[in-house]
């Protein structure tokens, strides 16, 4: 396949999610691999027009030509490069961790390389952790400290995230019923439930104020990254990689921060990690906010914290680095015996950032709210935009009984009064 020519856009996460979650990946394939046949399967699906999906709404002029074409060109590269094979003699290898890394760049390795990997990052953060308690830059206790505020946020984003997205599907008429796509904004959504996890998380920060030093709060963070990265590694050695990564990246400058010392180092020790995070999980958040809207559809439960569950770790570290400064101590100690005491200066991004927002937690709130408030308020149905809603004929043959059937959207707590609307009252 790699020298097929195309330019390949491929994720093992996907695969091992919804194998995982849903027990299948979703597509027509299915049906066809359960007999343990090989295949690959192509699926489209465009965020910001995906509320038309699976409606009448949806047509050929809202598709992307590019992506199409996309589609088309690597369907028949696949197709050129099996067609050179013998079908009956393919050779069988093993799974792939895969993610990509630039257009039509994508890295993969086996999935026996997944735990070990995961391994190998979690011992240089410990080498690295290790190092920093060495020199007094950080505590024991400090530590436990900073995962305990991590492992609190991630609870209350998740539960404030949830919340604040069932007050806005109950608020808005244009939300009566999710799609099987998604809802008009749905970017807009997705950006203001990952702000308000971050808003969420530096509210514990703040709490926590000068009672941990600043490195330990995101050390806290490393330590539930490195957790993580085990597990998914022995469990869905598919997803390891969004976690692996990033943490090998933060161990190897945060040990060189602690040897070298100095600004740069420090502020280079949180901003590289996140660098990493959020390029490889830029992807995987759109994918789940795909699946977020079908999950609705299927269930009418509130699934918007999914991205968040993933991207706490992510960002734990986006808040240490806008997190104001704290002033702490590190004790040197000399082959004398003797003992100094100074407080080293926050990375210049941390300090930069709070001279602007004396109270990022608030500010990141009010972003937060004002994100899920606009497309609710701003996005109305409209014909471009029409209102999801279906009428179903049902007959009872035994009986002679007919109805006509509409959705009963007192699931949502709004009782039946969108179920006749001035389309569905036609019939």
């Amino acid at each position: 396949m790699a020298g097929s020519g195309a330019r390949p856009l491929a994720s093992s996460f996907l695969h091992d999610f919804m194998w995982a979650v849903a027990g299948n990946t979703g597509s027509d394939l299915d049906a066809f691999v359960a007999d343990g046949r090989p295949g690959l399967g192509f699926i489209y699906l465009s965020l910001p027009t995906v509320a038309a999906y699976h409606t009448t709404a949806d047509s050929a002029a809202r598709l992307d030509p590019r992506s199409v074409q996309g589609m088309g060109d690597f369907a028949l590269a696949v197709t050129r490069h099996f067609g050179n094979q013998p079908l009956d003699a393919l050779p069988r290898s093993p799974n792939l961790v895969t993610f990509p890394l630039l257009p039509g760049v994508v890295a993969r390795y086996a999935y026996s390389w997944a735990l070990p990997l995961a391994i190998v990052a979690a011992i240089a953060l410990l080498v690295a952790l290790a190092l920093g308690l060495r020199r007094r830059a950080l505590s024991l206790g400090g530590l436990l400290a900073g995962f305990a505020i991590w492992l609190l946020s991630f609870i209350t984003a998740v539960i404030a995230v949830t919340a604040v997205w069932w007050l806005t599907r109950w608020l808005t008429p244009a939300l009566h019923n999710a799609t099987v796509g998604g809802w008009y904004g749905g970017p807009i959504y997705l950006i203001a439930a990952l702000t308000l996890a971050l808003a969420v998380t530096l509210g514990w920060r703040g709490l926590a104020g000068r009672r941990v030093r600043p490195e330990n709060l995101p050390g806290g963070v490393l330590i539930a990254w490195a957790l993580l990265a085990l597990l998914l590694a022995a469990a869905l050695p598919g997803l390891s990689y969004l976690y692996v990564w990033p943490l090998l990246v933060a161990a190897v400058l945060w040990g060189l921060a602690f040897v070298r010392g100095g600004n740069r180092w420090r502020a280079a020790a949180l901003l590289a990690p996140a660098a990493v995070a959020l390029w490889l999980f830029a992807a995987v958040f759109y994918w789940l906010w795909i699946y977020v809207g079908r999950a609705e559809s299927f269930m009418n439960i509130p699934f918007a914290a999914l991205p968040v569950l993933f991207g706490m770790a992510v960002i734990g570290l986006i808040a240490a680095l806008i997190e104001r400064d704290t002033k702490y101590e590190i004790r040197d100690t000399n082959e004398e015996g003797d003992t100094t005491r100074h407080s080293p200066p926050a990375p210049r991004i941390s300090y930069s950032v709070s001279r602007l927002f004396r109270h990022p937690s608030l500010v990141t709130l009010v972003v937060a709210l004002a994100l899920f408030a606009f497309p609710a308020l701003f996005l109305r149905p409209s014909p471009a935009r029409p209102w999801a809603n279906a009428v179903t004929y049902t007959l009872d043959a035994a009986t002679g009984e007919a109805a006509w059937v509409a959705f009963n959207d007192s699931r949502n707590g709004r009782g039946t009064r969108f179920v006749r609307d001035e389309w569905t009252a036609q019939f």
